[in-house]
């Protein structure tokens, strides 16, 4: 059970009709995906989520951080990803 409806984003104007097909296939195949892709195609107000939100490294590079390694374990993550809305 999706926790939003495109459909609903779509009609409040928080997301373009032309992302609507793309998301509903994403959530099918990689609910994850799914999320990380509508909260960057969120557009309220034409205010969007700050791209820092969505930048991780930070996190994983700091050790004196609570967010970060705690137990001096080395964690990389590399995504490459090209999705065309």
């Amino acid at each position: 059970m999706p926790l939003f409806s495109v459909r609903e984003l779509i009609r409040m104007g928080y997301l373009p009709e032309t992302a609507g097909a793309t998301l509903v296939e994403i959530r099918r195949y990689n609910p994850l995906l799914f999320d990380f892709v509508l909260k960057r195609s969120l557009n309220v107000n034409g205010k969007r989520l700050s791209t820092v939100v969505f930048e991780s490294r930070r996190v994983f590079n700091n050790r004196d951080s609570d967010a970060g390694c705690r137990y001096g374990a080395a964690v990389r993550v590399h995504v490459h990803m090209t999705l065309e809305i």
